[in-house]
């Protein structure tokens, strides 16, 4: 799975899935999804940084 955020629904949708993710706990998650969890943190912060903050915007809802 590689991809990036285009827009911030896509954003927040990533965002969303993190969150469920983060909620099950890591002992909860299998490595497969422990390395997707992973991605879509980097794949988040890097629109965050490049996108969001760019445009004077602070990451939120």
């Amino acid at each position: 799975m590689s991809f990036t955020i285009q827009s911030r629904t896509e954003y927040r949708f990533v965002m969303i899935e993190i969150l469920k993710m983060i909620d099950r706990g890591e002992e909860n998650l299998s490595l497969a999804e422990r390395r997707q969890l992973k991605e879509m943190a980097v794949v988040a912060e890097k629109y965050e940084e490049e996108e969001m903050m760019a445009e004077g915007d602070c990451p939120g809802w």
